[in-house]
């Protein structure tokens, strides 16, 4: 199946929601269930990713006759997550899982504590509040999805799609938005190449706000950016994006998102860049199974239907069609297409961005 037919993750079946600052398990509850998921404890119509993971846990509870259950932060910041995670520890879970970066604090401290419990981190890797040191012990498998592949895509489509003034707005200054904002330069560098555009008619604003937190600052910058001639800006930092998308549609513009649909501004998104999260828990749980538990390992998944790919249920391409999309995916796995895991921004002509203009923000 192509993966722009990639089907929509059914609605999940069971409803996470919390009472009176108590955890409640799914309406498909078991007290006794062997495997957790933790959910962030927002909405999930937004997330695709999140839908999915739900459907991975499933199918593989299903396949394998083990029992699963779900569990709802009630908050979204670390004290949140870890209190979550307790609840499931006290159901007696033997797996956890985790979907998403903003868990990487929450199973660092509590992987240490309950090694006999097996912990599985998507698109994080387990860190101290205070330090950027990550720390993989035994009894905690690491699921990435290629931050620089995800941004080329956004980069290369946008440019295809016929945009010449681009912006790219991370959040705090890490190793994970630099490769997505290094990604976004490459695709849209060999875009402008491929289409015979030259430095002069492609401009990339790329900056960095300092934060994750939404905030009136937040949207007042992505409004003064679009005032300014961005025509599209991708924000790779969830939390942030729906105030770029508040100053995109008071506007008219568009902006770029990962894995964030953005319902309320569903006519403002150019493109949203998701991730299969159910595939790759599927794909553990199974290894699991079979074979052995990867613990203190790390793995990358890239771009594909069961990896990273463009929603374009949730996109708005009118230029760049699923045809040349399928292309681009071809070659980007072959290898015949390569994206760099490294700060092209640090010295652009070492690395041959040459046909866009990349504006640095101090």
């Amino acid at each position: 199946m192509n993966i722009h037919k990639y089907k929509k993750i059914i609605k999940r079946s069971c409803m996470l929601f919390a009472v009176t600052g108590t955890f409640l398990l799914s309406a498909c509850k078991n007290k006794n269930a062997s495997i957790v998921l933790i959910t962030n404890g927002m909405q999930t119509e937004d997330s695709a990713s999140m839908n999915s993971a739900e459907e991975g846990v499933k199918k593989f509870a299903k396949n394998s006759n083990k029992t699963y259950t779900s569990v709802a932060s009630k908050e979204q910041n670390t004290k949140g997550y870890e209190e979550a995670i307790d609840t499931a520890l006290a159901a007696g879970a033997k797996v956890i899982i985790c979907p998403g970066k903003e868990f990487e604090t929450a199973v660092y401290n509590r992987q240490k504590d309950n090694l006999s419990v097996k912990f599985i981190l998507l698109n994080g890797l387990p860190h101290a509040a205070d330090s950027k040191k990550e720390k993989l012990r035994g009894n905690t498998h690491a699921v990435l999805f290629s931050e620089e592949q995800s941004g080329y895509l956004a980069g290369y489509s946008a440019v295809w799609e016929g945009n010449t003034n681009l912006g790219f707005m991370g959040g705090e200054k890490d190793d994970s938005t630099m490769y997505y904002g290094s990604g976004f330069v490459q695709g849209a560098n060999d875009a402008a190449k491929e289409m015979g555009l030259k430095a002069d008619q492609i401009v990339v604003r790329y900056g960095f706000l300092g934060t994750t937190l939404a905030s009136p600052q937040v949207e007042q910058t992505a409004a003064s950016w679009y005032d300014e001639g961005c025509q599209v800006i991708f924000g790779c930092d969830h939390s942030i994006l729906n105030a770029i998308a508040k100053a995109a549609s008071a506007r008219g513009r568009r902006v770029i998102t990962v894995d964030n649909i953005l319902n309320d501004f569903s006519a403002n998104v150019l493109s949203c860049i998701s991730y299969n999260y159910g595939s790759a828990i599927y794909k553990v749980l199974n290894h699991m199974e079979e074979k052995e538990y990867p613990g203190g390992e790390a793995q990358t998944v890239k771009v594909g239907s069961d990896g990273v790919y463009i929603d374009f249920d949730h996109s708005t391409f009118h230029t760049f069609t699923p045809e040349k999309y399928d292309e681009l995916c071809k070659e980007l796995k072959s290898g015949s297409r390569k994206v760099k895991t490294v700060d092209v921004t640090k010295n652009l002509s070492k690395y041959k961005i040459e046909n866009v203009t990349v504006n640095l923000e101090k």
